[in-house]
């Protein structure tokens, strides 16, 4: 008898095995293909965002043309939130004195200061302050108070 059960026992186990072995051989095709789509629809995405990258640099170029017409364009002014307070120390100018030479009042320094951010025009001004002394910066100042 107990050739007999050992006989069904690997019987059962042979066939278990090999229906297991079917259902993994299906599984493993359908994470290949699943695998394949994805690494596709992966492409995709990047192909589109490279494109779509591609369109805005078009349309930043196009905006910039046509409020420069004349002009090259202006390079990236770079702008921290203690820029505005280390030029006026170093160039030793009060709020009031940095204002006049930006065009803006006293308290919008001082807001620069606490972190708001210059207007393109303003940080331009700005930026083209950064290459002065302060015997420069006194003189403008002295002039634009005449």
């Amino acid at each position: 008898m107990s050739d007999i059960g050992g006989a069904l026992k690997q019987e059962i186990t042979r066939l278990a095995k090999k229906t297991l072995r079917s259902e993994v051989a299906a599984i493993h095709r359908q994470t290949s293909n699943h695998r394949k789509t994805l690494a596709a629809l992966r492409k995709q995405v990047a192909a589109g965002e490279a494109r779509i990258r591609q369109l805005e640099r078009q349309l930043l170029k196009r905006k910039g043309e046509e409020s420069n017409p004349s002009s090259e364009p202006t390079p990236a002014i770079r702008y921290r939130k203690d820029t505005v307070k280390v030029l006026r120390e170093r160039l030793a100018l009060s709020a009031r004195e940095l204002g006049i030479l930006v065009g803006v009042s006293e308290q919008t320094v001082y807001n620069w200061e606490s972190g708001a951010q210059p207007r393109s025009a303003q940080l331009a001004k700005l930026a083209e302050l950064r290459g002065i002394g302060r015997r420069e910066a006194k003189a403008r100042v002295a002039k634009h108070a005449a």
